[in-house]
């Protein structure tokens, strides 16, 4: 059973977005089970297959990075006032989920076990805040259209 739960409550109306967004979901779920199948050394590295866990780690962070630009994309074509902050919101999470890759795979001490719940916790918040605010007011445009 998945760790982390899609919830329907989080779906923003756009059937695209809706869906990057249940993918980011499946790739921190893939991250944690990566995580806990592999044995792990003292210094915290897989033991096993690094492969594994590098290819979850990559793989979530670079459909991270996709997925918001995608969803900046749609929210510039909306013309959505408060696009910049959002975007401030994804450079935050795309830069701390980055560094601490770079320090796991550099040796300094960075548990893998600590990205999946930050990128899932901050998504699902991220989602119910801002990215269901921006579905209010498309909702609002189109509706004006």
């Amino acid at each position: 059973m998945p760790l982390y739960q899609w919830d329907p409550a989080l779906e923003t109306g756009n059937a695209a977005i809706d869906a990057q967004h249940r993918q980011l979901f499946a790739l921190a779920n893939d991250l944690a089970e990566a995580i806990a199948t592999c044995p792990m050394t003292d210094d915290g590295l897989c033991e096993e297959d690094e492969n594994t866990l590098a290819n979850a780690i990559y793989g979530l962070t670079d459909y991270c990075i996709e997925h918001f630009a995608d969803e900046e994309a749609l929210m510039a074509s909306y013309e959505y006032p408060r696009l910049s902050t959002h975007r401030s919101l994804h450079e935050e999470l795309s830069g701390e989920t980055l560094k601490r890759a770079a320090e796991y795979f550099n040796d300094e001490g960075v548990v893998p076990e600590t990205l999946a719940p930050l990128f899932a916790e901050w998504l699902t918040n991220h989602i119910l805040i801002h990215d269901m605010s921006f579905a209010a007011y498309r909702r609002e445009r189109e509706a004006a259209s």
